[in-house]
């Protein structure tokens, strides 16, 4: 059964996905890309996305966490978590997901 777009969860991506996993997200989400170059649209758009897909470039600090109310989950696109403050996703029950296998591939 098929869900309306206002019944979808909005997902921001930060940096290009792939084709594949883009357009399974895409048949699911309403996809916001903003680029993380973009500090100040990134910050509006976050203030009511229920996830973010971030790969390489961006920090997820606390102070970004803060402008975020409705943040869910947050999917990092590679293996390693350095850039994402795991502490403050705890304090904020955000969940944090991640391809720990994708350079086995």
């Amino acid at each position: 059964m098929a869900r309306g777009l206002a019944d979808r969860p909005t997902v921001v991506v930060t940096e290009p996905l792939e084709e594949k996993p883009s357009k399974w997200l895409a048949e699911r989400a309403q996809v916001v890309h903003c680029p993380y170059t973009e500090e100040c649209l990134l910050r509006k758009v976050l203030a009511h996305a229920d996830g973010l897909i971030v790969r390489t470039y961006l920090s997820v600090t606390r102070d970004l966490l803060d402008q975020s109310l409705d943040l869910k989950v947050i999917g990092r696109a590679g293996v390693g978590l350095e850039h994402i403050d795991l502490a403050a996703c705890r304090d904020r029950s955000v969940r944090v997901v991640y391809t720990p296998d994708a350079n086995s591939q």
